[in-house]
């Protein structure tokens, strides 16, 4: 697993690579919308670019990494932290999971949520994992794909156990079916 910033790191990159190639392992997780919401690498999703998500740059050329990674036959796995997003929730406080005071929830390590209610959070996350499968990723994972776990939050509409399921459930789908035409796990 190499971090937002682990994939930009040189040796990082080179003692995961070395790893790889003295051992048994054959596959590599990569940030590709981290916990914070950054993205590593210029991203043509334009609300990546709207909420600051493009900063700093640790991967300066995803398709040549995806290149070399798939020469040494590594598969790639993109991780995508999906509603827990500091950067998109700050920065669109339309699509934040709010406290019942009206202000952005942050949770015990203060970053803030998007509210998994908003189809535009939906499609933001799936946005960023077609472009990943697009770049040659050879797995998407999706991380954070849940709600936050403090009672008492405000949403876009009301948060029952049916309507917290048929929102990850629903995402999940829209995911696998835009997903589909890419050949990507």
């Amino acid at each position: 697993y190499l971090s937002f910033y682990g994939i930009g790191d040189r040796h990082l990159q080179e003692e995961a690579l070395d790893l790889i190639d003295k051992t048994e392992l054959n596959a590599l997780v990569i940030d590709v919308k981290s916990d914070n919401g950054k993205i590593p690498y210029e991203s043509a999703v334009s609300l990546a670019a709207e909420v600051g998500a493009q900063h700093p740059r640790t991967i300066k050329d995803v398709r040549a990494l995806m290149a070399m990674l798939h020469e040494k036959e590594i598969y790639t796995i993109a991780r995508i932290v999906v509603f827990k997003d500091t950067l998109l929730a700050s920065a669109r406080p339309d699509l934040a999971v709010k406290t019942q005071a009206g202000g952005i929830y942050r949770d015990r390590e203060h970053l803030a949520w998007a509210d998994p209610f908003r189809k535009e959070v939906w499609d933001y996350n799936i946005d960023i994992a077609v472009e990943a499968a697009r770049n040659g990723f050879d797995e998407i994972q999706f991380d954070y794909v849940r709600f936050p776990d403090s009672p008492g939050l405000a949403y876009a509409q009301p948060s029952t156990e049916p309507s917290r399921i048929g929102a990850i459930t629903g995402f999940l789908a829209e995911a696998r079916r835009r997903l589909r035409p890419y050949n990507v796990f």
